[in-house]
Formats: structure tokens, C-alpha cells, sequence
């Protein structure tokens, strides 16, 4: 950004300091903070990995003891009261449909991106914060709606999802899984879509943009990498969202983060920099430029 009359912007002109927040809601609810937003999304991750743990939890009573009333703890009657507590096919394939879901989509996904991508990218790359600060706390409010509509179809007639978690037709049309629950569920799964996408447009600018001088791509972190190409993947691939496809980059986090994060550690505790950058940098652009062309059809 130059002004032809005065020169290069100033720092301050890209990244400008927040004033400090005078109220309880400004501070704590709708902070603009990226350490602030950091910790919400870890809560409101470790909620829904609650949530989703109680399910899988559920699955494996059924394993164990099928036929037999859950226990008090698990729900029993309150959740399967048409059964006397005990699971069924139907309700089998609700717990496991809503199991994958919630763990992927708002258990893993805002913890790995989420927290730990807002809080480590501007600190990692010498930001003071993250780029779009307003955008940044409109992607959690977003998620956080998304979460509501998945809470809300446990409470719908006929009961929440049941096509699996990849959300297939013809289960998930209203001939496989008739309701309004697969629809709720599939409602917020394009919300939390957008909130995605709201959180990988500022992860890739703030990367971009705001990186400390002398910062150079290949003396980012492997950290680094792996919260930019995940989100990046996510911009890449949203003109082509279908269920599937949108399953795809999420479903991958884990192993952006194993790709990132283990070289970092390895690194750290050996004091061998190799090992962080820029061999696993360069490895993760090769693996994202496979995935892409991959998907544009190019390979079989």
C-alpha cells in the first residue's frame, strides 16, 4: 500500500492498534481480540467435543451391550423414551451420523483452526493481531449460530440427522431421512461453511499482509503453513462446495496440524531448525499443489 504523495504506508497504517475495550461485552463476548477469539472458539470446541464424546460414548454401550437400556448418565429414557432407553437401528444411525459431524465440523475444526490458528499466526509471524479484526469475530458468532441449528434438530419431530456424516443423497433427501432434522443439519453445516471461509479469507491475508520484516515464506514456521494451506484449501475449493467436497479439506485438519506442528516440536526439543523449515514448508506446498491438481481432474 503506497501513497504516491507521502511514500510506503506507515506500520501502523497496516496494522492498527485496537483501543482497549471499556465494556463487559466488548472485553468478553464480541472481543475483536485474536487471543480473546482464540479462547472462545477453544470452549466452544470443547463443548461440542463433549457433546460429541457422549454420543460416541452411547455408540460403543451399544456395542457392548446391544439391546440393553442406557444407563442414567448416558441419557437413558429422557433421549430414547419411544425405546425405553434402548438403541435402536434408526437411533444407531442418528448417534453415529451426529457423532462424525459434531466431532469434525465443531469439535476438531475450531479448536485446530480456530483457537490455535488465531492465536499463534500473529504471534508466529510478529502481527499484532490478525488482519480483518471485525470479520475475525463475525466467523465465531457465525460458527456459534451454525452449532445452534445442529443443538436444535435434537429437538425437531422425527428426530435429528441420519445419512452419515458425509451426507449423502438419496439418505439425506427427504425419502432416506424424512424430517425436518437432516435439513437443520445440513443448515448448519453451510453456516459453519461460511464461517470457514470468513476465518481462511483473514488467516491467507494475514499471512500475506502482516508478516514481521524479514519474514520470509520459507522462515515461517511449519506451524504456520499448516493453519494458511488448510483454510487456503477451504478458499480454493468453495465455488465447488457440495457436502463431499466440503468434507474433504475439514477432514484433512488433523494431518495439517500433524505436518505442521510435529516438525515445530521435533525442532524445538533437538534445536535443529531443518527440521522446521524450509524442508516441511516446501513438503506442504508439494502436498497441497498434488492435492489441487488432483481435484481439478488433471491425475486420475
Amino acid at each position: 500500500m503506497t501513497d504516491p504523495a507521502h511514500g510506503p504506508a506507515a506500520p501502523d497504517e497496516l496494522q492498527p492498534i485496537h483501543p482497549e475495550p471499556t465494556s463487559f461485552l466488548r472485553k468478553w463476548v464480541f472481543s475483536t481480540d485474536h487471543k480473546m477469539i482464540a479462547r472462545q472458539f477453544l470452549w466452544a470446541g470443547l463443548i461440542f467435543l463433549f457433546i460429541g464424546g457422549m454420543l460416541a460414548m452411547m455408540i460403543r454401550w451399544q456395542w457392548a451391550y446391544p439391546g440393553r437400556r442406557l444407563p442414567f448418565v448416558l441419557g437413558g429414557s429422557f433421549l430414547f423414551g419411544r425405546s425405553s432407553g434402548v438403541i435402536g437401528p434408526a437411533d444407531y444411525a442418528t448417534l453415529f451420523t451426529n457423532h462424525g459431524l459434531i466431532m469434525i465440523f465443531w469439535a476438531v475444526t475450531p479448536m485446530l483452526i480456530g483457537a490455535f490458528g488465531n492465536f499463534c499466526i500473529p504471534l508466529m509471524i510478529g502481527a499484532r493481531d490478525m488482519a480483518f479484526p471485525k470479520l475475525n469475530m463475525l466467523s465465531f458468532w457465525t460458527f456459534v449460530v451454525s452449532g445452534v441449528i445442529v443443538i436444535a434438530s435434537f429437538f425437531v419431530p422425527l428426530g435429528p440427522a441420519a445419512a452419515g456424516w458425509t451426507t449423502y443423497p438419496p439418505l439425506s433427501t427427504n425419502i432416506g431421512t424424512p424430517g425436518w432434522g437432516q435439513t437443520l443439519v445440513v443448515l448448519g453445516l453451510f453456516v459453519t461453511g461460511v464461517a470457514t471461509v470468513m476465518g481462511s479469507i483473514k488467516y491467507v491475508t494475514t499471512v500475506i499482509r502482516l508478516r514481521a520484516p524479514g519474514m520470509t515464506y520459507m522462515r515461517m514456521p511449519a506451524t504456520v503453513w499448516a493453519e494458511e494451506l488448510c483454510p487456503g484449501k477451504m478458499i480454493a475449493f468453495a465455488p465447488r462446495w457440495r457436502i463431499g467436497h466440503f468434507n474433504a479439506p475439514k477432514s484433512s485438519v488433523g494431518t495439517w496440524h500433524l505436518l505442521g506442528g510435529f516438525p515445530s516440536i521435533v525442532a524445538s526439543i533437538s534445536n535443529e531448525r531443518r527440521f522446521s523449515t524450509p524442508s516441511s514448508s516446501t513438503t506442504s506446498v508439494m502436498i497441497l499443489a498434488a492435492k489441487l491438481v488432483r481435484r481439478t481432474g488433471t491425475l486420475p
